[in-house]
């Protein structure tokens, strides 16, 4: 039986095609991932008694598909877009989207003030800001 002689040496395998260099980043971390364990559960919600999961192989589709998206919008490696909201699998896929599209992501706690928020998305110089549907509407741009 051939034992690991660290716990990270399964990167081996990856490096090369999957990541150059010594350590993944975690868009090529999150890649590796799925080819591993693609049809396991990612992110896991519970609304009442029911359980509902985003198999890794899932949750990357969304996460592509919002980095793609991002794109579309103009954002670029550099850009900073912020995130708030409830612990959930939503937050999670803009979290690792954002980083997939190769912006730098602003997390803010969702806890805080609007105006406190507010005041952090001018600071940083965000783009956009992906905010829960709780707290939506106090972040629209009216026309």
């Amino acid at each position: 039986m051939k034992t690991a002689t660290t716990p990270w040496a399964f990167l081996d395998e990856y490096r090369g095609t999957y990541f150059n260099g010594e350590w993944p980043t975690l868009p090529e971390m999150f890649r590796i991932t799925t080819k591993r364990y693609g049809e396991r559960p990612c992110f896991t919600v519970y609304e009442g008694d029911q359980r509902i999961s985003l198999t890794y192989a899932e949750a990357l589709q969304k996460i592509e598909a919002l980095a793609r998206w991002l794109h579309a919008q103009g954002i670029r490696k550099g850009d900073k877009v912020a995130v708030t909201g409830k612990n959930s699998s939503e937050w999670a896929v803009a979290y690792l989207g954002i980083l997939f599209a190769g912006a730098t992501v602003v997390p803010i706690d969702y806890q805080l003030k609007q105006e406190e928020i507010e005041l952090l998305l001018k600071t940083a110089d965000v783009t956009i800001l992906f905010v829960d549907e709780e707290k939506h509407d106090r972040f629209v741009e009216q026309p």
